[in-house]
């Protein structure tokens, strides 16, 4: 049995699936998580996969999560005695080990792990840079199969972390991040591979969320305020959404 369901926000409706994006009965709806555990956990596996607040069963990846340490010279500075950093990116020494160096590597992994629950074979991905480099990198390591969608102007984000041998079709779309999306679309239909579906993946938000779980694993509570450097709009939901569950 699933320890979560799919619901859309618009509707109620419970979906059957436990990968889609969109709700079979509306349009310009935003599906969410219910997770049938309510009280937060992080002691259920290692790295990302430590949180109970994530729609996979048996993750097969590797991926290491967000640290989060209070500030000492930064907090000093600004007068605060109990400000905190949430760091997602490759720095050992702190033992940050996210080497596409972006929190877009927790969105590629649960999206991965979750495409790979429901028995699907790849996934076609559009993205204007991190989110794309991110999906490029677990590719590579896990051999699960993406194909990426990259704006021309964004190709330069797509450095590769690992040598060359699973390494995903990149398929440049000359135009800006809403032409990518058609494009993915386009490819989706032809393979048969479904598109990943962006902001309204379920998968890909409560990934991104995973930033909010460890400010409380490592806290001990929701911090009074949050600040975030905002790339797209599906970090700032992800954290919000995050947030809530902790308030419900």
């Amino acid at each position: 049995m699933s320890h979560f369901r799919i619901k859309c926000k618009k509707c109620g409706a419970i979906l059957k699936d436990t990968y889609c994006a969109f709700c079979e009965h509306c349009t310009n709806s935003l599906l969410v998580t219910d997770f049938i555990e309510q009280e937060f956990h992080d002691d259920r596996g290692e790295g990302l996969w430590k949180y109970n607040w994530l729609p996979i069963h048996k993750p097969m990846s590797k991926v290491n999560g967000p640290i989060v340490f209070k500030s000492k010279n930064l907090g000093r500075h600004l007068g605060l005695d109990n400000l905190y950093i949430s760091f997602s990116g490759y720095w050992p020494e702190a033992g940050a080990y996210v080497k596409s160096c972006s929190f877009k590597e927790f969105e590629a992994a649960v999206v991965m792990e979750n495409a790979r629950d429901n028995k699907l074979d790849g996934l076609v991905v559009a993205s204007a840079g991190n989110t794309a480099r991110a999906f490029a990198h677990l590719s590579e390591v896990t051999g699960y199969r993406a194909i990426i969608v990259v704006p021309l102007m964004c190709l330069s984000e797509m450095w590769y972390l690992e040598p060359p041998g699973l390494i995903p079709t990149v398929i440049v779309s000359d135009g800006d991040y809403s032409d990518a999306i058609d494009m993915a679309k386009k490819i989706a239909s032809m393979t048969g591979l479904p598109f990943e579906g962006g902001v309204k993946n379920i998968a890909k938000r409560d990934g991104l969320g995973a930033v909010i779980l460890e400010a409380v694993s490592a806290i001990g509570r929701l911090p009074d305020h949050y600040f975030q450097a905002v790339g797209s709009g599906a970090g700032t939901i992800a954290a919000w959404e995050a947030s809530l569950r902790f308030q419900s």
